[in-house]
């Protein structure tokens, strides 16, 4: 799972050998950040050059407590760290392209009206009943033309 919070990125992934989780960093300093008391190994040559094991409980714990403490109305903004700005916002970019690529309709096609959509969750509303769906071909009576003799 990538975290990406405003001062901070991690990788944590579960580790092979033991029940801990194994955080893991780009960016010295990061994984202290967010797990002060976490023993930090520094691998230079390492796809992720620092990791630390940290129990799953303390990365729950302390990811919820993140979660709960956003107060930030934008969080490319909340980004301090011009590079670490630079780095979230290619990713972003890059994000954006994708969705861009796979977007699916905004919602598909439907018999009820847009009043029929409950605002808070987008869900139909089931209590009233379905319009009838609009004929596409509009009929013509008979014509002599039309008619075989």
């Amino acid at each position: 799972m990538w975290i990406f919070l405003n001062d901070a990125f991690l990788s944590i992934v579960a580790d092979r050998h033991n029940d801990k989780l194994l955080v893991r960093a780009r960016i010295a300093g990061d994984i202290e950040r967010v797990f002060p008391s976490a023993a930090v190994i520094a691998s230079p040559d390492a796809d992720y050059a620092y990791r630390a094991w940290v129990a799953r409980d303390t990365v729950a714990d302390t990811l919820f407590w993140q979660a709960q403490s956003i107060a930030y109305p934008n969080f490319k903004n909340s980004v301090r760290e011009n590079d670490r700005h630079d780095a979230y916002m290619q990713v972003w970019s890059d994000m954006n392209r994708y969705q861009q690529r796979n977007a699916a309709p905004s919602r598909p096609f439907s018999l009820f009206d847009d009043d029929d959509f409950d605002e808070d969750d987008g869900q139909p509303i089931v209590t009233r009943q379905a319009k009838k769906p609009a004929r596409h071909v509009k009929r013509q009576a008979p014509t002599r033309r039309m008619v075989k003799a």
